[in-house]
């Protein structure tokens, strides 16, 4: 059997209960359009849209109490006199000890001790901007949030001049850091074992992607700059 013939066997549509799920030919080439004459993305451009929206809004990233918001490492902060020391003071303490921060210690300021924490090299591995409900802020990510099946395609009806689709797909946590398992870690930041919990359990998730001049993209970005690493 030719490659040609093959391509063609492989390429099916179905239609079930008004949603339009597409495999074979729509993981392997590029937008297609549907018969009502609506552009959808193939599942690869699915995929690439989806995760780098999941990258965007990392779920699985620490952010330490002592940054404020927008604030960056390296930050400063004054030695607490107890045997109790707050949340946020603990916090640096276990990150320092998992060798994602360094310290340096300033005693020259009326008696009281600053220390200023700065990124170690295995930190500024895992530094991330990312998005979330007080804006973009410094994360520390332990994990991935990556696509790992699209259910389905569905074209969004919408007087927008952009094509907009709804996917339906599942996603895991993957590459997750060792310093994550920590019990300590989890304590002081409860979302990490919540979130850790759901490691091996696939979400099933809703996404709105749109075609923009440089492809298909998750909506949420749309006018919206993609993480950086270390900015």
């Amino acid at each position: 059997m030719s490659a040609a013939i093959r391509s063609l066997v492989v390429c099916w549509t179905v239609v079930l209960a008004g949603t339009l799920l597409l495999s074979g030919c729509l993981g392997m080439e590029g937008t297609q359009t549907t018969d009502e004459g609506y552009r959808i993305p193939s599942n690869d451009q699915a995929r690439r849209a989806l995760n780098e929206g999941l990258d965007a809004f990392n779920d699985a990233c620490i952010v330490p109490d002592a940054l404020d918001r927008g604030e960056t490492f390296p930050t400063t902060v004054v030695e607490p006199d107890t045997l109790a020391p707050p949340l946020r003071f603990q916090q640096l303490q276990v990150l320092q000890a998992e060798g994602l921060l360094t310290n340096q210690r300033d005693t020259t300021s009326g008696g009281l001790v600053r220390l200023t924490f700065s990124l170690t090299e295995e930190g500024e591995e895992v530094e991330t901007r990312v998005s979330g409900f007080r804006g973009q802020q410094t994360g520390l990510c332990f994990a991935k949030p990556r696509v790992t099946r699209i259910a389905s395609i569905s074209p969004v009806p919408d007087r927008n001049p952009r094509p907009l689709a709804e996917v339906v797909f599942t996603h895991s946590l993957q590459d997750v850091q060792p310093w994550a398992r920590n019990p300590k870690i989890q304590r002081l930041f409860p979302s990490v074992r919540s979130l850790l919990q759901d490691v091996n359990a696939k979400t099933r998730t809703r996404r709105t992607v749109v075609e923009t001049e440089d492809g298909w993209t998750d909506s949420r970005l749309v006018g919206r700059r993609s993480p950086q690493r270390g900015s």
